[in-house]
């Protein structure tokens, strides 16, 4: 277990419909914004949700910045448990910058769909074909990005 999270190796083996969380997607739980409940009411079926070891890595150096709004989000997702629905994948590139390493994953596992507010890292999957959502703001929904 990484952070209260489960660990996992498998690499979109299953027929369910998979989706990898960033980590601008994961501090959203830290604005009271349930994610897991939003997404699959956008996505109208419940799907398997994972992230990479570099995401929680992140994650973890986060939480060790005391005084900014991020710090305490991350220190808030690991410590309470709240990633206990969210499948770790073992990337092999653990200090892999997040969006390298998600780049990465969606090379060998196209049809999976990536959770980002960032915007760069959206063009970047776009231009390899790959789903995204993002959260609107103004809308209190996740779109597809």
């Amino acid at each position: 277990m990484l952070g209260g999270v489960r660990s996992s190796s498998k690499e979109g083996a299953s027929n369910r419909l998979r989706v990898l969380l960033d980590t601008s997607a994961l501090l959203l739980i830290y604005d009271g914004i349930d994610i897991f409940n939003a997404i699959e009411d956008l996505l109208e079926r419940k799907p398997e949700f994972m992230t990479l070891d570099s995401v929680i890595n992140e994650l973890n150096k986060l939480s060790s910045k005391s005084g900014s709004k991020r710090g305490l989000a991350a220190r808030f997702i690991l410590n309470k448990g709240l990633l206990n629905k969210v499948d770790v994948i073992e990337s092999g590139q653990p200090n892999l910058l997040p969006d390298e390493a998600i780049i990465n994953y969606v090379k060998k596992d196209p049809e999976v769909i990536v959770v980002t507010l960032d915007k760069e890292l959206r063009k970047k999957l776009k231009a390899v074909g790959v789903k995204t959502l993002t959260w609107w703001l103004g809308r209190r929904k996740f779109a597809g990005g």
